[in-house]
């Protein structure tokens, strides 16, 4: 929840920390609390960043199934621990009637771009760059134009480069998507 950070209150406005950074709590089953080998799995407390699309492929690893490999994306959008899963990139966009925004954290440095619309605190390229690591609360934008928010972008558009690739490799000739279902899709925001 943002409660007045960067002039936003509540949350689904922004992709500053207040409203992304979450914690995720996991206890396992008793029946799941053993590491291979038998020994009792030690709890772990993960600082870094966790994406929701790995908790699927985690889970999925925790009942001894395994995930179909296209629920993981390649490196460096991939997490770099599985068990329990982290990354040190990681991708998040938002997508209202208002603001389509992306961020990319890549280690301690996140970048906020705007694609469309009109956010507070963007520059005007669309994009600023933290370093959360220094200044947690967002406050000091290092150039949105700099070297390393034009690398951060970069990998960020060749994220939604792969992002478009899923989405035509879904959607093809052999499976067309009906009518109704288009319909009822895009009425979903999709």
């Amino acid at each position: 929840e943002e409660f007045g950070e960067h002039a936003f209150f509540g949350h689904g406005e922004s992709l500053y920390e207040a409203a992304v950074r979450v914690p995720l709590i996991a206890r396992l089953p008793e029946r799941l609390a053993a590491a291979p080998g038998g020994a009792r799995r030690q709890p772990a407390v993960l600082d870094g960043p966790v994406s929701q699309v790995d908790y699927a492929p985690w889970i999925l690893s925790l009942v001894g199934v395994k995930a179909d490999p296209r629920m993981s994306a390649p490196a460096p959008f991939g997490p770099t621990r599985a068990d329990p899963p982290a990354r040190t990139t990681l991708v998040m966009e938002l997508d209202t009637e208002r603001n389509q925004l992306s961020a990319l954290r890549d280690g301690a440095l996140k970048l906020i771009h705007l694609a469309a619309g009109k956010s507070p605190g963007l520059t005007t390229d669309g994009s600023v760059l933290f370093d959360i690591a220094q200044d947690a609360s967002e406050s000091v934008d290092l150039g949105g134009a700099s070297a390393d928010a034009q690398q951060r972008l970069t990998l960020l558009q060749a994220f939604h480069h792969l992002g478009q690739r899923a989405r035509a490799d879904c959607v093809s000739a052999e499976h067309p998507i009906d009518a109704e279902t288009h319909e009822s899709l895009q009425q979903l925001g999709y």
